[in-house]
This record gives C-alpha cells, sequence and structure tokens, in this order.
C-alpha cells in the first residue's frame, strides 16, 4: 500500500468517526439543555406551590428546591462536557482543548460555590430552628 492509499485510508476513517460522533455529541448537548430546562420549570412550579403555603414552610422547602435545581444544573453541564469532549475528539485543536478546559473548570467552580451556598443554607436554617425552638420554651 502507498503512502498515498494510506493517508486516503485514514482520512476515510477519520470522516467515518467525525460522522458518527457529530450527531452524538449535539445529542448530549442537547440533553443538557432539556436538564437545565426542565429543572427551571420545575423549580418555579414548586417555588410557587411553596409560596402558597404558610411562609415558615416556604422557607424550609426553598432549601430543597434550591438542592434539587442545583443537581439539575450540574447534571445539565456533565452532559456539556461529554458533548465537549466529543468534539475535541473530533477535532483536536488547542482552541477545543481550551474550551473544553474552561467549561470543566467553571463547573468545578460552580460545583463548589453552589455546595457552599447550600451548606450555609443549611447551616442558616438549622440555626433558625434551633431559635425558634428556644423561643417557643420561652413562653
Amino acid at each position: 500500500m502507498s503512502g498515498i492509499e494510506l493517508v486516503i485510508k485514514q482520512l476515510t476513517v477519520v470522516s467515518a468517526l467525525r460522522s458518527f460522533l457529530e450527531p452524538i455529541s449535539l445529542g448530549l448537548e442537547l440533553i443538557g439543555v432539556a436538564i437545565i430546562v426542565y429543572g427551571a420549570i420545575v423549580t418555579i412550579i414548586f417555588l410557587i406551590k411553596a409560596e402558597a403555603k404558610s411562609v415558615r414552610q416556604a422557607g424550609e422547602s426553598q432549601y430543597r428546591i434550591k438542592q434539587q435545581f442545583t443537581t439539575r444544573i450540574l447534571t445539565g453541564l456533565e452532559f456539556f462536557i461529554a458533548g465537549d469532549v466529543l468534539k475535541t475528539i473530533i477535532n483536536p485543536t488547542l482552541e477545543s482543548l481550551a474550551v473544553v478546559g474552561a467549561i470543566v473548570a467553571i463547573r468545578a467552580a460552580l460545583t463548589y460555590l453552589l455546595n457552599r451556598e447550600l451548606k450555609d443554607e443549611r447551616e442558616r436554617d438549622e440555626h433558625r430552628t434551633t431559635e425558634d425552638v428556644h423561643s417557643d420554651e420561652r413562653y
């Protein structure tokens, strides 16, 4: 097999790989969008229902609602990352590697910040509950 035939064969394999991975990459990104949009819709519905309840119940519900929405956002971002990794495999340029690296870094920062916010909120709720118990004991 000559060098030209080998190059043509490699290009055919790369083209076939691209044809196979591009729709999968797009599908993963669309799934990520769907998960985030679904999470937003469900969160809005739950917030409206929580606000219709008493103020105290709404406050207790908001922590769980925020936690569920955060989980959906992070899950959606995982699908985006998977799609971008496939794009990088298809077209491995420094730019695509930088994009994937930036997305992974942003996702890591978001995960840290969202988890810290949820933890702080949980601690505030526990502190409020403790204060409520002590104020009830005074009467």
